[in-house]
């Protein structure tokens, strides 16, 4: 069997990749906007010749050209409307920690409530492994609340605490799941980017050819 893909990582070195790149300042400026819609619109007047295998080839070339515009503002859109409600899931999470809990001494409660909580979660899950009647999980706890009392008294005994372990671990949750798809989705536009501009070239590279027949 082959290895899995670790996405996670891909997503981190796209990530790299996308930060030290010049197009992640036209991307955040907006200006790769100007620069595609300019790619689709520069060729126009130039499309027609007298030449035939040169007007085939540059019919196929604004075709490729139209497509990647087309693959690439797609994909675009999807971005700005991800990144809306990533901003939105991020702001709502945040509002869950207190930031104070994380501070010098007051982070040694919140390192021992996360303990207490994975430990008290364990013991729930095998209480409900040893169970022999078949229930779903939902059930187990509805005919066993003894079982989950000392977990809920836990969640109880310091809601400023527990929200902002809550807070922490969404904000985790959302980040790494982040990572792992939305820096490669990225990072395959600034490569839509790099051969639009190339077709782009090559375009007026044939042009230029042909301007020398006449």
């Amino acid at each position: 069997m082959g290895k899995s893909k670790n996405y996670l990582e891909d997503g981190l070195i796209s990530d790299e990749k996308l930060k030290n790149s010049f197009y992640n300042f036209l991307y955040e400026k907006h200006f790769d906007w100007a620069i595609v819609i300019a790619a689709f619109i520069a060729p126009l007047p130039y499309l027609s010749s007298k030449y035939y295998w040169i007007l085939i080839l540059k019919v196929i070339i604004f075709s490729l050209l139209v497509y990647f515009i087309f693959r690439y503002i797609i994909n675009w859109k999807m971005l700005q409307l991800y990144y809306k409600k990533y901003e939105k899931a991020n702001e709502l999470v945040e509002s869950f920690i207190d930031k104070e809990k994380l501070k010098n001494k007051e982070f040694d409660k919140y390192y021992e409530f996360n303990k207490e909580f994975i430990l008290e979660l364990r013991s729930l899950a095998n209480s409900f492994q040893e169970n022999k009647d078949n229930s779903t999980f939902q059930d187990f706890i509805q005919n066993h609340p003894e079982k989950v009392k000392p977990l809920v008294d836990l969640l109880n005994e310091d809601l400023s605490l527990t929200k902002t372990f809550f807070g922490v671990t969404m904000n985790m949750l959302i980040n790494i799941i982040h990572l792992r798809e939305i820096p490669r989705n990225e990072l395959k536009n600034y490569r839509r980017f790099l051969i639009i501009i190339l077709l782009l070239f090559l375009f007026f590279l044939i042009y230029t050819i042909e301007m020398s027949f006449i």
